[in-house]
């Protein structure tokens, strides 16, 4: 598993775009000298943005921007690196969105999970 950094870039099966991730500013672990993200770092318009259009709410026939709604933390998460007492972000996390789409890491940034504080 990857530690995902800032600078990774997730992807939502809803969206028509990539969006870059963004961990929380108070986060003072760093991987590969990035701020390492953690299974709380789902907040709309800080770590996730929006994703071009929405392709599931633009069934309707309107283009519709995607503003991604996660409905819970980040799931999986790596339990055996912990950040702030929360598990890590890595490759292989993916949180729900509120809309119907699920939200992935496609790139963490990270090429080892070495932790430096």
């Amino acid at each position: 598993m990857l530690e995902t950094v800032t600078g990774g870039f997730l992807m939502c099966a809803g969206g028509e775009s990539m969006l870059m991730f963004d961990a929380l500013p108070e986060v003072n672990v760093l991987v590969q000298a990035m701020p390492a993200g953690h299974f709380m770092d789902v907040v709309p318009d800080l770590n996730l943005t929006p994703m071009g259009i929405c392709a599931i709410l633009s069934e309707v026939g309107l283009p519709i921007p995607c503003m991604p709604a996660p409905v819970s933390p980040w799931m999986i998460g790596d339990p055996t690196v912990l950040i702030n007492g929360m598990p890590a972000l890595d490759n292989l996390s993916m949180v729900p969105c509120a809309w119907g789409g699920v939200i992935s890491i496609v790139f963490p940034n990270n090429e080892t999970t070495w932790l430096t504080i």
